[in-house]
């Protein structure tokens, strides 16, 4: 449920707005909700958590070795576990605003005024997805930074590379992992993904069985789609003459994400394979919410009566396994 906290002015901007500052703020905090809902999309793909820092610090650990057999009376072993790669994602403030002025009032032009609360909450609710979906898509393109209005935000995760690279190290012990990978989308891929996925060391070198649950898509290629839907939705075996069950069906959801269109470059049909139990439970995309949409209503200088919309979030990434990229020149091979 969105969360709006919302604060009027009073003496002198009640005298003149009096009509409006009831009805309009009862509008923004419901209206809210319903916008919120409409962009919660990003929410598939970023685990949302509350910040109560200017940053937060997330910090792996290995798993613990194996419990040994020790016999009757046995001592305890120690096998202990280690600290993995750390990450800190910054909080950001938001601001944007928008006026009714005096004359609007005075000539009762309400129509105006009541598409004005409208703008603000979409650019809060839509900015913040479209922000999290170009740090999807620069990352699919294997940029490290992208900028919004000259600030800078990373695409990079906790082992120092682009979320999706062919070149994850591990911390302690064993190889380099990919999960950025050249092959198209295809039946074919996706089970060798699932399988590559599900094939994942820790920082340690142990094998951390993921089950992944969804596959994300930009909604720029029709082909990609009808192909994703085949593959997965598709009770008997797509495009074939056969009556075999098909083993895929209904074992995945599909996230088809507007927003990614403008952020994947030349990129033609990349697509992404996720696990989204355990991107919350492991660090993986990370949404912080420090502070909740505020807004606010004052007099300004011109008598136009001004509502400010002010917020607080960061977002990043922390660990890499929860995503595997495909249809990416130059990745891996499947």
């Amino acid at each position: 449920m969105a969360s709006v906290i919302l604060s009027e002015a009073s003496g002198q901007l009640k005298a003149l707005y009096g009509d409006i500052q009831d009805p309009l703020a009862s509008y923004i905090e419901h209206k809210a909700e319903d916008i919120e809902a409409e962009e919660s999309v990003c929410f598939k793909v970023f685990d949302k958590r509350k910040s109560t820092h200017y940053a937060e610090n997330y910090r792996s650990e290995t798993e613990m070795a194996d419990m040994l057999p020790v016999g009757e009376n046995g001592d305890y072993p120690s096998t202990g576990y280690q600290e993995g790669y750390d990450k800190t994602i910054n909080n950001m403030t938001f601001k944007n605003s928008f006026a009714i002025s005096r004359e609007m009032m005075d000539d009762n032009i309400l129509t105006s005024i009541g598409k004005k609360p409208d703008k603000l909450l979409r650019s809060y609710y839509r900015g913040r997805c479209r922000n999290m979906a170009a740090a999807i898509g620069n990352a699919l393109q294997g940029n490290t930074s992208f900028k919004v209005n000259g600030f800078e935000f990373s695409t990079v995760c906790a082992d120092g590379s682009c979320v999706f690279s062919k070149n994850h190290k591990p911390k302690i012990s064993g190889k380099v992992q990919s999960n950025l990978f050249a092959d198209e989308f295809s039946a074919d891929a996706l089970f060798a993904a699932i399988t590559k996925m599900q094939n994942f060391k820790d920082e340690n070198g142990n094998t951390l069985s993921l089950c992944p649950d969804t596959i994300i898509i930009p909604n720029n290629n029709a082909a990609l789609k009808k192909s994703v839907i085949q593959a997965i939705a598709s009770i008997k075996e797509a495009d074939s003459a056969n009556n075999a069950i098909n083993p895929l069906f209904g074992q995945l959801d599909i996230v088809t994400w507007g927003y990614l269109n403008d952020y994947i470059g030349g990129l033609n049909a990349p697509w992404i394979l996720f696990d989204s139990k355990y991107n919350a439970e492991n660090d993986g995309n990370i949404y912080q919410e420090r502070t909740d949409l505020e807004i606010r209503s004052e007099l300004g200088g011109n008598d136009a009566n001004i509502w400010k919309g002010y917020a607080r979030y960061g977002f990043g990434f922390v660990d890499f396994r929860q995503m595997l990229a495909g249809g990416i020149s130059g990745g891996s091979a499947l």
